[in-house]
């Protein structure tokens, strides 16, 4: 399908994948909530390359998943 973002547009004839999380970080005396985006999601998952395509795909053709780690 073609990407529904509108704001800013995209402009490309096919679908973009993004993917965004939040995580809590705690050192035991705060804690801070961490905002990652794309590639960054995958970082922080500590997903190797070939997994992190095989969960873009489950997303592509889901709509979403969730990961609690």
């Amino acid at each position: 399908g073609r990407c529904t973002r509108h704001n800013p547009p995209c402009p490309s004839q096919t679908g973009v994948r993004q993917a965004s999380a939040r995580v809590l970080v705690e050192d035991g005396t705060s804690e801070a909530v961490v905002l990652c985006r794309n590639e960054q999601v995958a970082a922080v998952l500590g997903l190797s390359l070939l997994t992190w395509e095989a969960v873009q795909n489950c997303v592509q053709s889901r709509g979403s998943v969730c990961i609690q780690h």
